[in-house]
């Protein structure tokens, strides 16, 4: 391609020369050298419309004007002879698009509030590329990118159809440096003002880990040889790792990020997780001015775990390497750290109990040394004492045999003394017991047949009110039910038809309309029977009955079935119980006002058994007094007559 010559007057030299113009020696002119846009140098190519001097309009100029061309010409020509030469100019790095070729972007200016207040097109030529970008990420090692801020020289041109440019002639990468350099100072100094600076890096390291978060970017290089031996320690048991994706470089990494710092720290509380890992590697150093950010910072310091740092560069730090517990470079030497940390754990516990075994075995060692000693101590010493022993037992035999001579000796003599002492002690004992006892027997027996009498006082007039009582009740009874007898025996068939009762026969059968029929005269004949005395009272000499009343005899018939009940559990043996059932019937049958024959006979045979019980238990007292104190002769027996 033939380069593209230039009319340049020698007063704007400078002003070509700046936007990269080359001077051709051979023909004396300036030149676009190739990869340059010629339309930067429009206003010196020959053809094109030549601007003229600026001359400031007068009122004959008013009513036709100047063209737009002609103004931007000006403005033009303005420009390059005001910024005839290169320029630094300070803005910061947007809407940058690397792709290959020339470079074209836009430098921007914001203030405090990060609010843009102005705005350039820059560009750089493809033959500059290597010498102005490379050179700069190679003294800075940050990437050339949208979001960071540069020093620039540059040259200004303005064309009337493309407006003002910036041609980028070179990149200060100390200005940048110092630019990240003062992030990082700024963000240290807020984490202090915070009180968090030197919360993580002061957190203890685990002796031994368990569980780790890991946080890395999706598809990161570093983090396959990572995985590769942390999958091994989770296999073997020792160690389990859990995965979050996040965002390491670009205007997201900055949310993204701490974001996932936050959660795996909550995380890591609440699971008991011994600390996060930061993951990178494989990606370019120039990314890692992303990392200087503060919302990643303040995460970090605030987490409760300690973070592990692993972004795979060792010469280029950020300002998390100052603020993590741990900073290993890459993330195969982290994952080295993990592992020779649970190896030294082992080997610590390992050689601690080698030295348990070592110190036991000391010790036994020791013990058996002791031990021998005071066995053959104790054996020299137990044989010596047996010596002694023997002499002494061979003395003391001799001793002994003459000490319990003398002692046996003594021994008769106080056991000789003591039986006399005994025998003439027992005798006055017997004498004093034998006059004890005839005194006792002489008390006991006027005693006992006084109370042989007092029971005997007691038991038999109540026997005879009760024999007589029960008697006249009978008598009583047998009057009533002889006299009821009569009256039923009255009212027979034939006086019951003198009455003007009539027989009527019925399909044979004979009907009577008597009030009495022939069970009337069985039941008569059969009271006749039953209640005849035994041979006492005969015909009309029964006395009259005693009328009777109701309630008291219902009164005095439970009272006489309690009596009866109390008999079948009388004890044969129990003078007491039966005495006792013989006074109730007997004031029974004395105080009774109604006739109840029902109730007289096994009232009767109650008192009877009663009676039995007493005089058993009298005869069996007499029998005893009289076979072992002798018979009583004032004693007299009376036996219970038949009736």
């Amino acid at each position: 391609m033939d380069p593209v010559f230039l009319d340049v007057p020698f007063a704007q030299k400078d002003a070509v020369k700046a936007l990269g113009a080359r001077f051709d020696w051979a023909s004396k002119r300036w030149f676009v050298p190739p990869g340059f846009n010629p339309l930067a140098f429009s206003q010196w190519i020959p053809g094109e419309s030549q601007t003229p001097e600026f001359v400031p309009t007068t009122d004959s100029d008013k009513p036709s004007g100047r063209s737009l061309s002609a103004l931007l010409a000006g403005v033009a020509q303005a420009v390059a002879e005001h910024f005839g030469g290169a320029i630094w100019v300070r803005a910061d790095v947007a809407s940058f698009d690397p792709k290959r070729g020339h470079l074209y972007f836009d430098l921007v200016e914001n203030n405090e509030l990060g609010q843009e207040v102005a705005r350039a097109r820059a560009l750089i030529w493809n033959d500059d590329r290597e010498a102005v970008i490379g050179r700069f990420e190679a003294a800075t090692g940050v990437h050339f990118v949208a979001g960071i801020k540069v020093l620039v020289r540059a040259s200004v041109s303005f064309h009337p159809r493309f407006g003002l440019s910036l041609q980028i002639r070179e990149i200060d990468p100390d200005y940048t440096m110092g630019e990240l350099a003062l992030r990082r100072r700024r963000i240290r100094e807020q984490l202090v003002r915070e009180g968090i600076y030197s919360a993580n890096r002061e957190k203890r390291l685990p002796r031994d880990f368990f569980s780790i978060v890991v946080i890395a970017p999706d598809g990161a290089a570093g983090l396959g040889d990572f995985r590769k031996e942390a999958d091994r320690l989770e296999g073997l048991g020792l160690c389990s790792f859990t995965y979050r994706i996040a965002i390491f470089q670009g205007v997201r990494a900055s949310s993204s990020l701490s974001t996932t710092l936050q959660e795996a720290g909550q995380w890591a509380e609440s699971s008991g997780a011994d600390a996060i890992a930061l993951l990178r590697g494989g990606g370019a150093s120039a990314d890692l001015h992303w990392l200087d950010d503060l919302e990643i910072a303040r995460a970090l310091c605030r987490s409760p775990v300690p973070v592990l740092i692993g972004v795979g560069h060792e010469r280029d730090q950020t300002i998390l390497d100052e603020l993590a517990r741990w900073v290993g470079g890459t993330p195969s030497k982290l994952i080295q750290f993990v592992e020779a940390s649970i190896a030294g754990s082992a080997g610590q516990a390992e050689s601690a109990f080698e030295a348990i075994v070592r110190a036991a075995t000391h010790a036994a060692q020791r013990a058996q040394s002791v031990t021998d000693q005071w066995r053959a101590h104790l054996t020299e010493s137990a044989r010596s004492r047996c010596q002694l022993a023997d002499q002494s037992l061979a003395h003391l035999r001799g001793r002994i045999g003459d000490d319990a001579r003398d002692v046996i000796d003594q021994g008769r003599r106080q056991v000789d003394s003591g039986w006399e002492r005994i025998e003439s002690g027992a005798a006055s004992a017997i004498r004093v017991a034998r006059h004890a006892v005839d005194s006792m027997q002489n008390q006991i027996v006027p005693d006992a047949f006084r109370q042989v009498d007092l029971a005997r006082a007691m038991t038999e007039p109540a026997w005879l009110e009760l024999t007589r009582n029960a008697w006249r009740r009978w008598t009583v009874a047998n009057t009533e039910v002889r006299r009821e007898l009569d009256q039923v025996i009255g009212l027979g068939p034939q006086r019951t038809l003198q009455r003007g009762f009539v027989i009527v026969r019925s399909a044979g059968r004979r009907r009577s309309r008597s009030p009495l029929n022939s069970a009337t005269d069985r039941s008569t004949s059969r009271c006749q029977e039953n209640l005849m005395p035994p041979n006492k009272y005969q015909g009309d000499e029964m006395p009259k009955p005693i009328p009777s009343a109701q309630p008291k005899a219902a009164q005095e018939s439970v009272e006489s079935q309690e009596s009866l009940e109390s008999l079948e559990s009388l004890d044969p043996a129990s003078f007491n119980a039966a005495y006792e059932v013989l006074r109730r019937n007997a004031e029974l049958l004395r105080d009774q006002e109604e006739l109840d024959i029902d109730r007289l006979v096994p009232l009767v045979e109650q008192s009877m058994q009663a009676y039995r019980i007493c005089r058993s238990r009298l005869d069996a007292v007499r029998l005893a007094l009289e076979s072992r104190l002798g018979p009583d002769e004032g004693a007299v027996v009376v036996e219970p007559s038949d009736q």
